[in-house]
């Protein structure tokens, strides 16, 4: 099983952390900026929380396809050990015939 996706690279580094950062920001600019009161607010929390869940959504489907990467490259990595073993046995067969 291969472990939850994490990067090494900083947060700012990620344009969906970005969005997302983005976001949050706008909306506390406009909660503070609006005189409508809480209705407002709420629509407006409602409208970003569902922008957020598209970007969580996103993030979630790069990191399954990056998953899905890591395990063809181990795949491969291990098909090509597994050759290399094949042909050194092979070689090491014939030199003693």
């Amino acid at each position: 099983m291969l472990p939850r996706c994490r990067t090494s690279a900083p947060p700012d580094d990620e344009p969906l952390l970005r969005q997302a950062k983005r976001l949050i920001a706008e909306a506390q600019r406009i909660g503070a900026a609006s005189s409508t009161g809480m209705p407002y607010r709420a629509e407006l929390v409602a409208s970003l929380g569902a922008e957020l869940a598209d970007v969580y959504r996103a993030m979630g489907e790069e990191c399954e396809a990056i998953r899905a990467q890591l395990d063809a490259a181990v795949r491969q990595k291990a098909a090509v050990a597994a050759y290399g073993h094949i042909a050194q046995t092979l070689n090491t067969n014939r030199k003693r015939t």
